[in-house]
């Protein structure tokens, strides 16, 4: 098993979060922060994408508990995102680098080292709708994650109350300033 190193991995892309999210930043400490992704997509790229979804989920819950403005959250999350691109495109010129001078191929998984073979920015555009689409496919559509369609209207019926109550509130705290 190698549940040590993803454990290490998921506590990296976590530190990463409260680096990323520190107020006070130098070059240094965001060079820090693309090495350390680079280090825990590395480990394990699972753990770096674990960091992406963290990173959000924390700045999302800032700006609903209104310690973000929509013009700061957005500037964050623009930060976020030069981090996060950063790593991966290190990741992949190091993983490059690496397979070039050991003389090995990248092994297969379920076609997910085509990564490496990048075709453009349309390229990306349809791993990213595909992958959406998918996750949306299998969660509420296929029925597949729950093994029955009355649990997917249950599951979407959720997700909109959720919402409702996270708008609502927002709303709510935005009138009683």
């Amino acid at each position: 098993y190698n549940a040590d190193g993803i454990f290490i991995g998921l506590a990296g892309g976590t530190f990463c979060v409260v680096l990323i999210l520190n107020e006070k930043q130098t070059i240094k400490s965001r060079i820090l922060e693309v090495l350390l992704l680079i280090a825990v997509c590395g480990i394990y790229q699972t753990c770096w994408c674990f960091s992406v979804a963290l990173v959000y989920c924390v700045l999302v819950y800032r700006y609903f508990q209104n310690e973000l403005s929509v013009q700061k959250l957005i500037e964050n999350m623009l930060k976020v995102i030069a981090v996060y691109l950063s790593s991966i495109v290190g990741y992949l010129f190091c993983n490059k680098v690496i397979l070039y001078i050991t003389q090995i191929e990248a092994a297969g998984y379920a076609g997910l080292n085509d990564i490496l073979g990048f075709t453009g920015l349309q390229n990306i555009i349809d791993v990213i709708y595909l992958a959406y689409k998918q996750t949306g496919e299998f969660y509420f559509i296929d029925g597949n994650f729950v093994k029955n369609q009355l649990l997917v209207v249950v599951n979407i019926f959720f997700l909109c109350f959720v919402f409702f109550c996270l708008i609502k509130n927002k709303i709510k705290n935005k009138n009683a300033l």
